[in-house]
């Protein structure tokens, strides 16, 4: 009762503060396989991963080419160490048009990044929210902010949730860091795009090279 009672408080205090207004991301890209590529146009249809990192279970996508492609560079050796066969990568593009802003998680944004915190915060001091495990460790951190994330979208009806991650960590940001700073510039972090529910997205279409 307590538990439903702050999600409701929470969401509505949330789509009062929002207003409606809508957002458009165009051109996104997502890396996979080539096979998973042509079955996803062919289709018109994206299968939701189950991942536990980042945002949780959905449809990921990046604003940025590069990223895609390593993401699907990843994707490929992980099926080839499970099945020995080689993939072709590649990336399938799609749209998001006129979003409702109450619909979408933006943790770039303070007002987003304080309702879900806010949200945290009351949900873990009622203490009916229990994840097991070593949560000192980074790895379950992260699974910890998946899961809240996952949890927030679900009982708010996010369908989209942005946010700027920390990449994995990668020497050659060291050598970068100190001009990084001087220059108030942010290095080693990316854009990711986690769509909860499929039916947001449009106009998936295939790469072009």
């Amino acid at each position: 009762m307590i538990l439903d009672a702050i999600i409701k408080s929470t969401c509505s205090l949330e789509m009062y503060r929002m207003g409606r207004y809508k957002e458009t991301y165009t051109n996104l890209y997502h890396g996979t396989t080539e096979d998973a590529a042509n079955c996803i146009v062919s289709s018109q249809k994206f299968l939701p991963s189950s991942d536990d990192n980042w945002c949780g279970a959905g449809i990921y996508f990046y604003d940025i080419k590069s990223k895609a492609l390593w993401a699907a560079k990843r994707k490929c050796l992980e099926q080839q160490e499970l099945s020995g066969i080689k993939h072709k990568h590649t990336y399938v593009n799609a749209d998001i048009v006129d979003l409702d802003k109450e619909l979408i998680l933006d943790l770039r944004t303070y007002s987003d990044v304080q309702q879900f915190a806010n949200f945290v915060d009351r949900i873990l001091a009622e203490g009916d929210f229990n994840i097991a495990g070593d949560l000192d460790s980074t790895e379950m951190q992260i699974k910890k902010r998946a899961i809240l994330i996952s949890f927030y979208a679900q009982q708010c009806g996010k369908k989209l949730i942005i946010g700027h991650f920390r990449q994995v960590e990668n020497p050659k940001f060291v050598d970068v860091q100190a001009a990084a700073e001087r220059l108030q510039l942010v290095v080693g972090v990316e854009t990711i795009y986690c769509v909860k529910d499929s039916c947001i997205i449009s106009n998936i279409r295939g790469a072009k090279v």
